[in-house]
């Protein structure tokens, strides 16, 4: 690691010309260096060289804007990602992690409706493509605003999908969280098959216990009010 960090700072000292594609890459690997040892400033030192690196493409904006929404700087990654934005519309162009980004920034500011609305272009360009295995990220942050919004069955769409989709490690949990929301609608033949293979596909044992439990309530639903 440090010999692969040491030589691309020895080249992006050395490269005469600022900019071009390969100093951005540089400046962004340096940036990802930085960010895993936990330093914040030099990552940012690094984000910004390569916005000086290439100023009128989006990605390294895209990239800024990312970081610091991991990093919990919520209001900056909007304002950072909208510029990302307005380069990226200003070539006719549509990249769904920039969408995706914008999307999740705008949730970690509590702006809902806006989220949503990111989210769901994601969702459309995938769609369009006839893709869909959609990104993960994407997905459940839809799920759990349209849930949170009352609109379970979109909500129960999104988990539905994810339980098909590339992301076998969760598949379990994607059953179950559509189980759930379907047994919520009132679906309870459909929520019996996702809960039953959840529990076939589960191998933690407090998510088997969670849908252990919902199969149960399923079977003995008690008196009705």
């Amino acid at each position: 690691m440090s010999g692969g960090k040491e030589a691309l700072e020895a080249f992006v000292q050395e490269v005469d010309d600022d900019r071009g594609e390969n100093r951005l890459s540089a400046h962004l690997a340096l940036a990802r260096m930085a960010d895993e040892a936990g330093g914040f400033e030099e990552a940012m030192s690094q984000f910004e060289a390569a916005v000086t690196a290439m100023p009128e493409d989006y990605r390294p904006y895209l990239a800024m804007g990312a970081f610091l929404r991991d990093n919990a700087h919520g209001p900056e990654a909007l304002e950072v990602l909208e510029t990302a934005l307005e380069l990226c519309t200003s070539r006719g162009q549509a990249d769904w992690r920039l969408l995706q980004e914008l999307g999740l920034a705008h949730e970690k500011v509590g702006n809902a409706e806006s989220a949503t609305s990111f989210l769901e272009q994601v969702i459309e360009i995938f769609r369009s493509n006839r893709m869909l295995d959609f990104p993960v990220l994407t997905a459940t942050t839809l799920a759990k605003l349209h849930e949170a919004a009352g609109r379970i069955e979109r909500a129960a769409d999104m988990y539905r999908a994810l339980s098909r989709g590339s992301d076998a490690a969760q598949h379990a949990r994607y059953h179950f969280e559509a189980g759930r929301l379907l047994r919520a609608l009132d679906l309870q033949d459909e929520a019996h098959r996702m809960l039953t293979r959840a529990k076939a596909l589960a191998t933690d044992d407090t998510l088997r216990g969670e849908i252990e439990a919902l199969l149960e309530a399923g079977e003995n639903p008690g008196p009705n009010p």
